[in-house]
Formats: structure tokens, sequence, C-alpha cells
């Protein structure tokens, strides 16, 4: 009787994970459009990040974009490094068009509430929060 339930178990769990493989093969989620993240987001200390249709302004610096759905959240990808500096006038967002490209996290929220991008020169990370 044990050897029953145990092998009537293993097939229901079998035959879920299966049925949920083909659901999420036939259903994919909807690609997420460019304008997904549009809007300002403000740090207190480096200043405004604003995204608009795939572009990421910044101080006179403008930079493109892609939004991908990872596994736990949606990010968006720029060509190459974009990530904030800090210097003698403070902190401010800078792009290294000779360094690697990097996946900002925009978190789970629909829309965006915040970003958190990376320090270059440091270990630290700076939260800029939609207004």
């Amino acid at each position: 009787m044990r050897d029953r339930m145990g092998a009537l178990a293993a097939f229901l769990v079998t035959a879920g994970a299966v049925s949920f493989g083909l659901y999420s093969c036939t259903h994919p989620l909807p690609p997420l459009g460019q304008n997904f993240a549009d809007g300002s987001y403000r740090s207190s200390e480096c200043g405004t990040l604003t995204l608009r249709k795939g572009s990421a302004k910044f101080g006179q610096q403008t930079v493109t974009y892609e939004i991908e759905r990872r596994k736990g959240d949606i990010a968006i990808i720029t060509p190459h490094l974009l990530g904030v500096v800090e210097d003698s006038s403070g902190c401010h967002v800078v792009y290294d068009a000779s360094s690697f490209p990097l996946y900002i996290s925009l978190g789970r929220n629909n829309p965006p509430a915040a970003i958190i991008l990376p320090g270059i020169s440091n270990q630290f990370v700076y939260k800029f929060v939609r207004q």
C-alpha cells in the first residue's frame, strides 16, 4: 500500500511539473514596452535620472537602454556601464563607454518605485526614487 501511494505521489508531482512547463511555454509573459519605466528618478545627493521611451537622460548626456524581464525582476541594460561617481563636486551619474554593460534593476513594482545604480569608484549603491 505504501509503495502505491509513493508511486501515485511521484506521478502527480511529475504530471504537475510537465503541465506547468507546457503552460509556461505556450503562454509566455507579454513583452514590456519601452515606456514601462518612463519617469524622473531623483537622488537627493546625485541629481535626477530621466527615462523616456528607451533613453536615459542625466545632466547633458543621453544614453539608450533596453528593458528586459529577468527571473526575479525587471531591469534596464545600457550598451555600456551606467553608474555613479563621487568627486570633489559631489556625486553624479556617469556613462563609461569603455566599460561593460550592467543590468540595472527596476524591482518588481509596476511602475518602478526606484532605480539602484552602482558606485563606480566605490562599493556603494545609490537609490534614485521615482518623482
